[in-house]
């Protein structure tokens, strides 16, 4: 089912049923996810050489058609980082989302200094993210942008195309 342009009754036309049904259930059921509630979702968070220890995830989504909006936010507590954090996505991207689908987020230093990064979705069909640091763009690892300590955050926020 698809949204449909709203129809225009005039005097005199019979509303009936099978109008009603098109024009403002099926419309209605289109629109809804809309206004849904974000939905829970527990990823997981895959690093090289990463030790996660108590971090804390906390991930939410939603869906809406084909399009998914994915955020969410690691909080590291008696934890290594490690290189190359990868999180999984809460809905599977389409093939010809992955390696073009491109997100926004940002890593704190304990609080005391703000990064901008950059998310998309590898050709594995995982979140990953890069940073620029001083010789230019690289992964996150454990010493770039800075070395990761308790309480120190990465979060995101990236919308892609659902398989």
């Amino acid at each position: 089912m698809a949204f449909t342009t709203p129809g225009t009754a005039v005097a005199g036309s019979v509303l009936t049923a099978a109008f009603w049904n098109e024009q403002v259930r099926d419309n209605m059921l289109e629109v809804a996810p809309l206004m849904t509630a974000w939905i829970d979702f527990s990823s997981s968070v895959t690093f090289t050489n990463f030790t996660k220890g108590s971090a804390t995830v906390a991930t939410k989504y939603l869906a809406i058609g084909k399009m998914v909006v994915f955020r969410g936010r690691v909080t590291l507590s008696a934890s290594t980082m490690g290189t190359d954090p990868q999180i999984s996505l809460p809905v599977p991207a389409d093939t010809d989302a992955r390696d073009t689908s491109f997100g926004s987020g940002i890593i704190v230093d304990s609080g005391t200094r703000v990064y901008a990064v950059s998310c998309g979705i590898n050709g594995a069909g995982r979140l990953n993210f890069t940073t620029a640091d001083s010789s230019g763009v690289g992964t996150i690892a454990a010493t770039t942008p800075f070395t990761w300590a308790n309480n120190d955050v990465f979060a995101w926020t990236i919308t892609y195309e659902r398989s």
